[in-house]
């Protein structure tokens, strides 16, 4: 399957209005009384509290963290997302979309008391002309996500334009290759961790000595399925066939594991040896595909 059916490109921005300013007469009386060269330093005057500032920060950072969670980088500004993510992406991004404008009107409705603050905090560096009012808030504080195709190959660049399109096709065959390397050797790595840790338990048992399975071996694998599932676009049948496997077999034997029982229980002891034993098949599976 190409590509442009199973992808698209994100461009999500979240602007703001100025939060601080040089201060270039403060910064003039200090080098000077310093006898320093003006271009040694400057100093950088805040112009809000951080009360008033932090609601677009934790937006702006949630946004940053749902682009690494979800997406790859493509280009500066630019991100490829899978159509198998896009539902709880264009989900999340609306949702902070929506908290992002919810802070524009909320600083725009207490504007005059937080400009009165900062008049406080300042003192003499207060400068009333650097605030702005809230049309000028209106207009610089914007969120916007936008989606656009994956150019497929060559006759979706401009005639004529050969140097991009190249690149540009070389760039989709670095996608295809980097997406399938990094679902094939995620899985590999996450059974073949699961496998150890569960024959170390296995070993550790048979010693008498008290073992412990926490929740997150098991999330860690349930992980390592859904990523393989989203970022599968290429619907390799290689990868396909061990995300089902895994499902069926491994994943289910963990979800068994009876983690409220106490580590000496014969129940929970059966139920951690077998699913070692679905780890090690499901190794065999990665091996019969020839991804191990």
């Amino acid at each position: 399957m190409s590509i442009t059916n199973n992808a698209v490109l994100v461009r999500l921005s979240a602007k703001t209005f100025r939060r601080s300013v040089t201060d270039t007469d403060v910064s003039e009386e200090v080098t000077r009384a310093k006898g320093a060269d003006d271009a040694v330093g400057r100093f950088v005057k805040m112009l809000f509290t951080p009360d008033a500032t932090r609601a677009f920060t934790e937006v702006q950072s949630a946004s940053q963290k749902l682009l690494r969670e979800y997406c790859k980088p493509w280009d500066l500004g630019v991100h490829i997302l899978t159509m198998a993510r896009f539902p709880a992406f264009n989900a999340q991004a609306e949702r902070l979309t929506a908290q992002f404008y919810a802070a524009r009107d909320s600083l725009i409705d207490s504007l005059p008391h937080h400009i009165e603050r900062a008049r406080q905090e300042l003192g003499a560096l207060f400068d009333p002309t650097l605030y702005p009012d809230a049309d000028t808030l209106r207009r610089q504080c914007v969120m916007s996500v936008r989606y656009t195709p994956v150019p497929d190959d060559k006759n979706d660049i401009r005639v004529g334009d050969a140097v991009a399109a190249d690149a540009m096709k070389d760039a989709i065959v670095r996608a295809h290759e980097e997406f399938g390397q990094a679902v094939a050797q995620g899985l590999v790595t996450t059974i073949n961790d699961t496998t150890q840790r569960l024959d170390d338990l296995v070993t550790a048992r048979n010693l008498g000595q008290r073992t412990r399975v926490g929740k997150s071996l098991i999330d860690n694998v349930r992980k390592a399925v859904q990523d393989a599932e989203a970022y599968n676009f290429s619907s390799d049948p290689k990868v396909q066939r061990v995300i089902a496997h895994m499902k069926a077999n491994l994943l289910h034997k963990l979800d068994c594991i009876p983690l409220e029982l106490s580590p000496d229980d014969p129940q929970r002891v059966r139920a951690i040896e077998a699913a070692l034993t679905s780890a090690n098949d499901t190794r065999h599976t990665l091996a019969m595909e020839g991804l191990l």
